[in-house]
C-alpha cells in the first residue's frame, strides 16, 4: 500500500513523504481502532455483558466493525488495525480468551480452504502454460530453492533444528498475499491512467501468474505428510506405548 502511495505521488522526495505520511496514518488509524476494538472486547468479557456461546459471534462481528470503520478512514488500512486488535487481545491477562482462539482457529481453517478452491477455479482447466518447460522450471526453482534458501536465511541464529528448517522452508508461504495485492493495484493504476497499468494487470491475472499457488498447495498435501512422519517424529516412539499405573511403566 505505500508503494502503490508512492506511485500514484510520484517519485522523488514528493513519493517518500507520501510513503512517509501512509505510514504515520495507518499506525494511528488502525493502531487507534485496533486497540479501542479489543479494550471494547476485554470489558464486554469482563462485566459478563455476553454469554459464552455468543462471545465468539461477537468478538467476529467486533473485528469486522473495526476493519470496516479503519478502511473508512484510510484505505486499505483495515488489516493493520485487526492486527493491532488480535495481538492486544492476546497479550491481556484480563479475560480468557482461548475459546475465541479456538474458534479463529477454525475459522481460518475454513477460509483458507475456500480460498485456495476459489483461486484453483479461476485457472482455465487447459493451458499451454501449464506444461511449458519455462513454468515447470519456476515452479522447481520456487519449491526446491527460493523458499527453503530464505528460511534458511531468516532463522539463522534460532533454536530450530535442521529438521525445522527443513520443514518450514517447504511450508513457507509463496507469496499469495503478493500476487492478490499486485492485481488489485494493477486494476487502480489502470483507472488513474499510469502508463504500463495495463501490462501490468494483464500479466497478473494472467495463468502463469496464479498457477504456482494451486501447484504449490498441492505438492504441500502430497508431500508433507510423509515428510513430517520421517523428519520431525521421534523413531522411537513409532512402536510403542508407554502407560502409567500401579505397577512399573511397561513397554508394549
Amino acid at each position: 500500500m505505500l508503494v502503490f502511495n508512492a506511485i500514484v505521488v510520484g517519485e522523488g522526495q514528493e513519493g517518500i513523504s507520501a510513503a512517509v505520511l501512509g505510514v504515520v496514518k495507518a499506525l494511528g488509524a488502525g493502531g487507534a481502532l485496533g486497540l479501542a476494538g479489543a479494550g471494547l472486547i476485554v470489558l464486554l468479557l469482563k462485566r459478563y455483558w455476553v454469554p459464552d456461546f455468543l462471545q465468539s459471534p461477537v468478538t467476529l462481528a467486533v473485528v469486522m466493525v473495526v476493519f470496516s470503520l479503519s478502511d473508512l478512514v484510510l484505505s486499505e488500512s483495515g488489516l493493520l488495525a485487526v492486527t493491532v486488535m488480535g495481538s492486544a487481545l492476546a497479550s491481556q491477562n484480563v479475560v480468557t480468551v482461548r475459546h475465541i482462539v479456538e474458534f479463529k482457529e477454525n475459522l481460518r481453517v475454513l477460509l483458507i480452504s475456500a480460498l485456495f478452491v476459489i483461486l484453483a477455479a479461476r485457472l482455465p482447466i487447459s493451458d499451454p502454460a501449464y506444461s511449458d518447460p519455462g513454468s515447470l522450471w519456476f515452479l522447481a526453482v520456487l519449491i526446491l530453492v527460493v523458499r527453503p534458501a530464505s528460511v534458511a536465511l531468516s532463522t539463522i541464529g534460532t533454536f530450530l533444528t535442521w529438521r525445522e528448517r527443513v520443514f518450514l522452508g517447504f511450508m513457507a508461504p509463496r507469496g499469495i498475499v503478493a500476487a492478490a495485492v499486485a492485481s488489485i493495484f494493477s486494476l487502480e493504476l489502470m483507472e488513474l491512467g499510469y502508463p504500463g497499468a495495463e501490462k501490468l494487470a494483464l500479466r497478473s491475472c494472467s495463468s502463469s501468474s496464479w498457477e504456482p499457488w494451486p501447484s504449490t498447495g498441492s505438492e504441500r498435501g502430497v508431500s508433507h505428510g510423509g515428510l513430517v512422519w520421517r523428519h520431525l517424529t521421534p523413531k522411537e516412539c513409532c512402536c510403542s506405548v508407554r502407560v502409567a499405573g500401579f505397577v512399573r511403566w511397561r513397554r508394549h
